[in-house]
């Protein structure tokens, strides 16, 4: 029977193969993002705290020699993980639109309205991801505004967004009727996807493309609005 130094040593290394897990998860879902910081440091570090100490206390408790309930531990420490970060997509209603454009800061948002449907704003989603790793600490602010059915966000758009690992950028447009918002965004804007705004009230900018960005044109776009101003 293994000693109680041997035991020791196990959950020593038991807990050591939690935190390797749940934080190579965290760097490959999070922390190439700078505005997913904050949800780092106040909310996931507080849960992943909890879940490693419960983890290791119940396996200590119930299944000291139990090689396979360890790994269904894992196991089961990873799918929790993957369940909370595949639920995080933040719903909005019109009013959001108003905050941003109003803000008060000098933070440029480049607001994308997009659908998991529509071909061209899948085509042009890694132009959104690219500018947001390159710029994001240049105060300028990708949000990706989903205008998917609501009825299709927990089949749909939950496992696309996953799969396209782009889930600190986008909310859900939650208003059932686009009149009640598309105005809001431009008077000009037909309603038909993709289009995109580029606001910031205290420099004056105030930009909407309603087409589908090639290649470069996006970061040309936000260069020459800041540059302008």
């Amino acid at each position: 029977m293994p000693s109680n130094n041997q035991n020791q040593k196990g959950f020593s290394t038991f807990k050591q193969e939690i935190h390797c897990l749940i934080y190579d998860w965290i760097a490959d879902h999070f922390l190439h993002r700078s505005s997913c910081s904050g949800v780092i440091s106040e909310y996931l570090s507080f849960y992943i705290q909890q879940l490693i100490y419960l983890s290791v206390h119940f396996m200590r408790r119930s299944f000291p020699n139990a090689p396979f309930m360890r790994n269904l531990m894992l196991l089961f420490c990873f799918l929790v993980l993957q369940n909370l970060h595949a639920q995080h997509i933040p719903s909005i209603k019109a009013a959001q639109l108003t905050e941003w454009k109003n803000a008060e800061n000098d933070t440029l948002y480049v607001i994308n309205f997009w659908a998991s449907w529509c071909a061209p704003c899948v085509a042009e989603i890694p132009s959104f991801l690219a500018l947001h790793q390159k710029y994001a600490p240049q105060k300028v602010k990708v949000i990706l505004v989903d205008c998917d059915f609501n009825r299709d966000l927990e089949t749909k758009v939950k496992p696309f967004i996953r799969q396209k690992n782009i889930e600190g950028l986008v909310v859900h447009m939650a208003e059932k009727d686009p009149n009640t918002w598309v105005d809001l965004v431009s008077t000009e804007w037909s309603g038909a996807l993709p289009g995109t705004l580029l606001v910031c009230k205290s420099k004056g900018i105030h930009q909407f493309f309603e087409k589908k960005f090639e290649d470069d044109e996006l970061e040309l776009a936000v260069q020459a609005v800041r540059k302008n101003k």
